[in-house]
């Protein structure tokens, strides 16, 4: 190495690793080539080093090469505010370069095909500036419909006024949430009615049904659509009485039986999937809206899901039913459900004390009238909780606060235990 280039790496050297700005600006002093300087403004330890060796380079090459290399972001985005050639501005758009330094160069993109492959580009902070500077709406449904990145093409969507390139999106687009919000912004009647009938994709189909008003193609999608959720969704507004006892009684998903269910007035239609429907959810709904006291003195008694048993027991008028319901049934949620209404004394004194689970318990607890068997749980209970409720309880009837089945004659028959 010459003398001369000795003398001109070592300035690079000082200027690079310079512990304060004096030091680093007579280092730079002695350097005039462009490539040095670059280096410099890339390496320099020191923020403001970098700076006062960016300032003295004007050729465009070298600033875009600091804008993609140099290790402060500040000194980068500077080199680019320098640049005034489109094109490498559009190069470092697309760079690897950080993306604070990208967004820079976008920001002074003006070319609006340039914008575009920015904004159909990678990195979706860069390709949403690039976006955000289109105005044309042309380019604008183009990011919507090809950016690769689902984030940018939903950007785009609430800008794109053409009905037919928002439905093409809620048809046809890759990401759901893409689809839905291509969806949103539709208001045209026809071009939803066409989603209903040919999106590929149910949820979009989905969204469709939830926006038809004419009962023909409500019908249709009830009667036609492959998926459940869809059929569902045109179910849940139908009006036609005919149409919904069908479908009650012949889709082959419970899902569309249990809506169809909870629209119908027709109560034997009721009272037969209160019975005869092979899926419980269906049968436990037709049961809360049922009126037909046998058909729910039946559910209450001899349904095998206990989910249909309680609701009959809610419903059920048959005292008789709901106490036997409470002293035998072998759910414990049904008990629980008939201990509510029960107004046999011997029954609510047995579950208090003789349930097998607590909840069961304590509410028979807060029904008890006879003195006697509170006193005798209020001191022998195993658990903390029924022995509270119990005092809790005995306050309420010293108070003449009553809220429960007959006197007490009949619920001492049952104490669990015997009197000290």
């Amino acid at each position: 190495m010459s003398e001369t280039a000795a003398e001109h790496a070592h300035w690079v050297e000082q200027a690079i690793a310079a512990p304060d700005i004096q030091t680093g600006r007579a280092a730079i002093a002695k350097l005039v080539h462009p490539a040095t300087l670059a280096d410099v403004a890339r390496r320099a330890a020191l923020r403001a080093v970098a700076l006062f060796a960016l300032d003295k380079i004007d050729d465009a090459a070298t600033l875009a090469e600091i804008a993609v290399g140099a290790r402060d972001d500040m000194v980068a985005k500077n080199a680019v505010k320098a640049i005034r050639d489109p094109a490498l501005l559009f190069e470092i758009a697309r760079s690897g370069a950080p993306e604070i330094v990208r967004r820079v160069a976008v920001k002074r993109i003006e070319d609006p095909d340039r914008l575009v492959v920015v904004a159909c580009g990678e990195g979706a902070a860069v390709c949403a500036a690039a976006l955000e500077q289109l105005d044309d709406p042309r380019r604008i449904a183009h990011v919507a419909r090809e950016a690769p990145i689902a984030e940018v093409r939903a950007l785009a969507i609430p800008r794109v006024k053409d009905g037919l390139v928002l439905a093409a999106i809620a048809k046809d687009d890759a990401d759901p949430d893409v689809r839905r919000a291509a969806f949103e912004c539709l208001r045209s009647p026809r071009l939803i009615a066409q989603l209903a009938r040919a999106a590929p994709h149910s949820d979009t189909r989905t969204l469709a049904v939830r926006g038809l008003r004419d009962a023909d193609a409500l019908g249709t999608a009830a009667t036609t659509d492959p998926d459940a959720r869809v059929r569902s969704t045109a179910v849940r507004q139908i009006e036609d009485s005919d149409l919904l006892a069908r479908l009650a009684e012949q889709d082959a998903d419970w899902h569309v039986r249990r809506d169809a269910v909870l629209r119908t007035k027709d109560r034997g239609l009721l009272a037969r999937r209160a019975v005869e429907d092979p899926d419980w959810q269906v049968r436990e709904a037709a049961v809360r809206r049922v009126r037909d006291q046998a058909a729910l003195r039946k559910c209450a008694e001899w349904d095998k899901a206990w989910q249909v048993r309680r609701a009959a027991v809610e419903r059920v008028e048959s005292q008789v039913v709901v106490n036997h319901r409470g002293r035998s049934d072998d759910a414990w949620q049904v008990r629980l459900a008939a201990m509510k209404r029960c107004d046999d004394p011997s029954v609510v004194a047995n579950r208090a004390q003789w349930d097998d689970t607590a909840e069961v318990r304590l509410v028979a607890i807060a029904r008890l009238t006879d003195p006697v068997v509170l006193r005798e749980i209020a001191r022998n209970a195993a658990e903390p909780g029924e022995r509270a409720r119990a005092e809790e309880r005995l306050g309420d009837l010293e108070r003449g606060r009553t809220s429960s089945p007959a006197d007490g004659s009949n619920q001492r028959k049952n104490l669990r235990h015997s009197s000290s």
